[in-house]
């Protein structure tokens, strides 16, 4: 099955785009990275200025105030972001402000899916609005048509509402959103 651009169709959403490195190479992987405290967006910002292809999927809250209303853009898997990097220059990465830590099993760096990482940024850059949400074990589904037709993931029912859940299972979390359940189908 070939899978569709997240980005198509989707205008005025520069901050949104990954950066993409012109020195990528063939061995290069997505990891996800622990961050500091609140240094989301920094640590992706200096990733990218010194050439690494880095991801951060972000949700839109609106925070009331007393005196006013306002949107403020979050990250959607709090201390961690994404990066696409060789795992043999791993310290240069570890060198960025910011950066606590590549996540790994047995002191060996993780690689995540790219399936994984073109599913969330569809998601992130399409109109329908996501929001965190804890880690949901169930059936995996391929959304078969819609705005998400092609994304894989978990699905299950919240509040009576379908939900579709893409989890990104070496960080325990997940991202969800709301989808018809006619539009879904067992996966494959």
């Amino acid at each position: 099955m070939q899978r569709e651009n997240p980005t198509d169709g989707v205008a005025n959403v520069t901050e949104r785009r990954v950066a993409h490195s012109p020195l990528r190479l063939s061995t290069s992987r997505w990891f996800a990275l622990l961050t500091r405290s609140r240094h989301e967006f920094a640590a992706r910002d200096a990733l990218r200025a010194h050439g690494t292809e880095a991801f951060l999927p972000t949700w839109r809250e609106t925070v009331a105030w007393t005196d006013r209303k306002t949107v403020t853009e979050r990250p959607l898997f709090t201390g961690y972001l994404f990066a696409r990097f060789d795992p043999a220059v791993h310290g240069a990465i570890l060198a960025t402000r910011g950066v606590v830590r590549i996540l790994s099993l047995d002191q060996k760096p993780v690689p995540i899916s790219d399936d994984v990482i073109e599913d969330l940024q569809r998601i992130v850059l399409s109109p329908v609005a996501c929001s965190p949400c804890a880690y949901v074990a169930g059936d995996q589904v391929t959304v078969r048509r819609g705005p998400f037709a092609g994304v894989t993931g978990v699905i299950s029912r919240v509040k009576g509402a379908t939900t579709l859940t893409i989890p990104v299972e070496i960080l325990g979390r997940a991202v969800s959103v709301q989808i018809d359940a006619a539009d879904v189908a067992a996966g494959e």
